[in-house]
């Protein structure tokens, strides 16, 4: 009995060990080769970046990158990365606030402005 115990113990600690790894860096790692890649599409030059914060999203199983542009410091950029949405890609969409937290809807006016809602890609390793 005591042997089965400590098998069953040690299955679930390494299932939660392998989760853990998955939902972590694995998840966080297609996220920036995503952004890289939506950032890439937009034209963005990688020096124009004030600041650059990567946040996990549990509920919805995604990753909120949150950038502040020197061109536009009172703009606030979140890109949100699904992992793997129900198309087989990972995709990622942008929304932009302004100073007051309100989204922006008349994109014509940004520097950079977001892709259509339904980017998706596969990234490069």
């Amino acid at each position: 009995m005591k042997r089965y115990l400590i098998g069953a113990l040690l299955c679930v600690t390494l299932f939660l060990a392998g989760w853990l790894l998955f939902s972590f860096p694995y998840q966080r790692h297609y996220a920036e080769r995503t952004f890289e890649a939506y950032t890439q599409l937009q034209g963005v030059d990688p020096n124009s970046f004030l600041s650059l914060t990567y946040q996990k999203e549990y509920t919805q199983n995604s990753y909120y990158i949150v950038v502040h542009y020197k061109e536009a410091p009172g703009l606030r950029y979140q890109y949100q990365y699904f992992f793997k949405n129900r198309w087989g890609y990972h995709a990622m969409m942008l929304i932009v606030y302004d100073e007051q937290n309100c989204s922006i809807t008349d994109h014509s006016s940004l520097i950079y402005p977001p892709l259509p809602w339904k980017f998706a890609l596969q990234p490069t390793e």
